[in-house]
């Protein structure tokens, strides 16, 4: 099987109910696509030929609804699915970022194709299942309605050995020049967003968005959103080094209830160079747990970073640096006159810190400067 080398991106598709439908919710692959009104959109921010998304499962199958542009023909597409939630586990290299372990893949187009199974070790190694596209995948024709065309198709759970649980999966539409032509959703592969989908249906308290994570100053800034929510507590943010063992860093409070969209954000300032995982999980009312996503964020932190903050309201600042080495420094801060408002000397350790420093003055444009042996950092902030 020839290798893929075009960018896969990362995609976990959650279950997304319409929170308001209390009927049974029954999908037949027929073409029509009005059984797929009553449930929302698990992705809109596709690439390329892929543009929407929808999912959907009950006791046998994984119902799977998709929108591309006109252009979209489906001639080839890559579908990954990890299968045991583990994403430590499968193909986590190349091509497919670490943190997404699928072990599960299906290649071909509409009317044939092989479903693999991942071989061992980390890398792009697959071997063919003996589960078969007549016996696992059902599509409906591609079909244009107005400006776009649609296609829905289901997996049977029992011929891949899913029956209960959850599963994560991304989709990739290529062509017969292994070219991607589109993804699901538009994120960048280096930090790839998926989430995870119940098995065995029913209402989720979260209609979810997105998730991920880049590096700003001496922080990790994580952005998520969600679509609706319905009894939702609050958000658990967890983290990891090695991508196995995680810890809680942070609960976010929900919206208890919404049916419009709502953007959460946090900031870990104990960043590290490497790579560090985070996964979000969303908490009920009643206590029950839900995994939402995991991601992977790459610091190449190699020197010296300032990063300072003050709430509205509040008489100190958080001043958080990252040091290479163990040293002396001196902080300072001054307005745009040059007067200076503070004058304090940190020791620093190797790795990140924090101090608190009250600030009784200061609005408006300030100059925060961190001094030490080797460098001079100096950076604006609007107090």
């Amino acid at each position: 099987m020839k290798k893929i080398y075009t960018t896969i991106l990362g995609l976990a598709l959650m279950l997304a109910l319409n929170n308001a439908a209390k009927a049974a919710i029954s999908i037949t692959i027929d073409g029509t696509f009005t059984d797929w009104d009553g449930i929302a959109y698990t992705s809109t921010d596709g690439t390329g030929t892929l543009t929407g998304l929808k999912t959907y499962a009950d006791a046998d199958y994984i119902y799977i609804y998709m929108e591309g542009t006109t252009a979209w023909t489906l001639e080839r597409f890559d579908f990954f699915l990890n299968s045991d939630n583990n994403a430590a586990t499968g193909y986590i290299q190349g091509s497919y970022p670490g943190g997404s372990g699928a072990d599960l893949l299906f290649q071909g187009n509409l009317t044939s194709g092989t479903v693999f199974n991942q071989s061992g070790g980390s890398g792009f190694s697959w071997t063919p299942s003996g589960a078969t596209f007549a016996s696992t995948i059902n599509f409906s024709a591609l079909t244009t309605v107005g400006s776009k065309k649609i296609i829905e198709f289901s997996i049977k759970k029992s011929e891949i050995s899913l029956t209960t649980g959850t599963v994560t999966f991304s989709f990739n539409d290529s062509n017969s020049s292994y070219a991607t032509l589109g993804a699901l959703p538009g994120t960048a592969s280096a930090n790839p967003t998926y989430a995870t989908v119940p098995l065995t249906g029913g209402t989720l308290p979260v209609s979810f968005l997105t998730f991920n994570g880049k590096v700003e100053n001496a922080g990790v800034k994580l952005n998520w959103s969600t679509a609706s929510e319905k009894d939702n507590a609050y958000f658990d943010v967890a983290k990891s080094i090695d991508g196995k063992s995680f810890s809680s860093i942070a609960t976010v409070s929900g919206s208890i209830n919404s049916d419009s969209q709502k953007f959460y954000s946090y900031v870990d300032q104990n960043v590290t160079p490497g790579t560090a995982y985070y996964q979000l999980s969303q908490y009920d009312l009643n206590g029950k747990s839900t995994l939402l996503k995991t991601i992977s964020v790459s610091s190449d932190l190699s020197g010296l970073t300032l990063n300072v903050t003050k709430s509205y309201g509040a008489d100190e600042i958080s001043v958080s640096i990252y040091s290479p080495s163990n040293q002396t420094s001196t902080f300072t801060l001054t307005d745009v006159l040059g007067r200076r408002l503070v004058t304090k000397k940190l020791n620093l350790v190797s790795g990140n810190q924090q101090f608190k420093i009250m600030l009784n003055k200061g609005t408006g444009l300030n100059i925060a400067t961190l001094f030490t042996t080797e460098k001079v950092l100096s950076q604006k902030y609007m107090f």
